[in-house]
């Protein structure tokens, strides 16, 4: 079982998935400041929820290694995602992570990609120029995302201990401390990428498909 399942905040019900949440997730929607951002955590809960029921799954949660949430009852694997402009919700058998980020120029600097990058990598990103290195930058991000998302551990110490080739649609581990994982990247809008991370073997087979009700 693998799925990817992907909704702009602004599709979403947010009045009946806001009643479905849980009192502490209703108290952390009340506290952001901007409404695009309370939007978007009412969004990405309640697809989780929706997208977990459908799945006959019930979706009592509790807290794993690292902080991750994962189910009370085992059944299968989940992680979330999402800025302001899309949610996604990944449900496996095995450990996943999933990872949504807005292309945004201000964010790409070197001294970022020597924090988060390793040598052959940031040779990849600096012999290009342009649109296609801010494409290459937040591909190799959010794939490096899904697995930080996949593992629950810290992103700053992690990320540069494995290497990335990045292909079309997919990308493989060729140093380091990941091999064991598969990823797979698409852009389902502009201006936004999203990337999966599947512990096992074998390539992802997969694509996000968007939630209706």
């Amino acid at each position: 079982m693998l799925s990817v399942t992907v909704l702009e905040p602004s599709r979403a019900p947010l009045a009946e998935w806001l009643e479905k949440l849980s009192g502490e997730e209703q108290t952390r929607a009340a506290r952001f400041k901007f409404e695009a951002d309370r939007a978007a955590f009412i969004a990405t809960h309640g697809l989780l929820r929706a997208a977990l029921l459908e799945r006959g799954v019930e979706p009592q949660f509790a807290f794993g290694p690292h902080g991750k949430p994962r189910l009370v009852s085992g059944a299968v694997h989940f992680n979330v995602s999402h800025c302001r402009e899309l949610i996604a919700v990944a449900i496996s058998d095995r450990e996943v992570g999933v990872d949504v980020e807005p292309i945004a120029a201000r964010h790409l600097t070197d001294d970022v990609a020597k924090r988060v990058f390793g040598p052959r990598e940031l040779e990849d990103l600096f012999a290009l120029e342009g649109e296609a290195r801010l494409e290459r930058f937040f591909t190799r991000w959010v794939l490096k995302e899904s697995w930080v998302k996949a593992t629950g551990i810290g992103i700053h110490d992690a990320l540069p201990s494995f290497e990335l080739e990045i292909g079309a649609g997919d990308a493989r581990v060729i140093s380091g401390e990941a091999e064991s994982w598969r990823f797979a990247w698409w852009t389902p809008m502009a201006n936004v990428k999203l990337a999966l991370c599947v512990d096992g073997d074998g390539p992802v087979r997969v694509e996000p498909t968007v939630w209706t009700p």
